[in-house]
């Protein structure tokens, strides 16, 4: 079989390093699927799942493992996940001549200048949504070379979340987020809302993840918000899904986010921000609820809300956001335009009509 190269730049088993094991378990029945990453548990979890490895701690021995694939094979599927791996190929195939499908995985955090470099080589982008797609024409990334192949939740980690029993009370109580705990979050923006609105201290808020910002929003919380509390980095965290009544999502830049649609498949209802890719797939009153992005009143008032909701409007945008996770972010769909895009045929536009998926 052909083999399936995916570069990660870090080890970490995050909402990225996640998505790539699941793109190479996905395709493992007609490619040959490689892991190339730094030590760590994101290594560890590929060999769980039968997915051979190749650990790197410098570009210069990612180079010269990437130098041994070519020398061993005659064509091969690339995958990068930063500008400098995709040079590394580039550069060494300009010596070995191989056949390759290069494509370039764009995520939210990327430093979007640098990728417009790769315009002169035949590499396609991969963005999760329209807007990041938007995002990268912006910067004069080759519209033409640019595809998107929404994120996806594979059937295994769908059985591995147990989900919320439907509501049979009016208003939300226990809030949860999953979140690395960067500055680009946004976490401190709950802190504002529930400074400026007192009476939210009646609702409950745990929050998974570690980060830059861990110790000093956990301090400050333990000062003014004994109601929220940080569990830091924490295993079984798809167990926390089911006894929740609300996912909030601040970050108002991100373009696509694992934990998102994890909770949309435990069929809890979620609260985002209302820009980024995140905001541009959730419908208000629809398929989640949403809020003015960096707007700590606005939150506010949205908690206050929902702390009052119908339990019969709870329950029907909890179905349509499992709904929305069933079939736009199926892994189905998504594996199937990886397919098209590696043998070279078109990836039709995905359009929503009344709740099915039209290709």
């Amino acid at each position: 079989m052909i083999p399936l190269i995916y570069v990660l730049q870090n080890g970490g088993l995050n909402g990225f390093e996640r998505m790539a094991l699941a793109t190479l378990d996905g395709l493992s029945e007609e490619f040959a699927p490689y892991l190339f990453a730094p030590d760590g548990e994101v290594i560890q979890e590929a060999q769980k799942i039968g997915i051979s490895t190749e650990i790197f701690a410098s570009r210069t021995e990612l180079a010269r493992k990437l130098r041994q694939s070519l020398a061993a094979h005659r064509e091969l599927v690339f995958l990068a996940t930063d500008h400098s791996h995709s040079y590394s190929l580039i550069l060494l195939n300009a010596f070995y001549r191989r056949k390759i499908k290069h494509l370039h995985l764009v995520g939210g955090a990327d430093d979007l200048g640098k990728k417009k470099k790769l315009n002169k080589f035949d590499v396609t982008f991969v963005v999760p949504t329209e807007m990041a797609r938007e995002r990268l024409i912006s910067v004069e990334a080759r519209q033409d070379r640019i595809r998107v192949i929404e994120n996806f939740l594979t059937e295994k980690r769908k059985d591995e979340i147990r989900p919320r029993r439907p509501f049979d009370k009016n208003g939300v109580r226990r809030v949860l987020l999953i979140t690395r705990l960067e500055p680009e979050k946004k976490v401190g923006l709950l802190l504002d809302a529930l400074d400026s609105m007192p009476e939210l201290n009646s609702l409950e808020f745990t929050i998974f993840g570690g980060g830059s910002e861990l110790a000093r929003l956990r301090e400050r919380a333990a000062a003014r918000n004994p109601n929220v509390v940080f569990r830091g980095v924490a295993e079984g965290v798809e167990n926390s899904f089911a006894g929740a009544d609300l996912f909030l999502h601040l970050c108002p830049v991100q373009t696509s986010g694992q934990s998102i649609l994890e909770a949309l498949a435990a069929r809890l209802p979620i609260l985002v921000a209302d820009s980024g890719g995140i905001g541009s797939i959730i419908s208000h009153n629809v398929n989640g609820f949403c809020f003015r992005a960096n707007d700590a009143g606005h939150l506010a008032e949205r908690l206050r809300e929902l702390s009052e909701a119908p339990f019969d409007l709870l329950n029907a945008i909890a179905r349509g956001g499992n709904h929305l996770q069933n079939i736009r972010f199926s892994s189905e769909n998504s594996l199937s335009k990886y397919r098209r895009l590696i043998w070279g045929q078109k990836i039709p536009a995905v359009e929503m009509t009344r709740g099915k998926l039209i290709l």
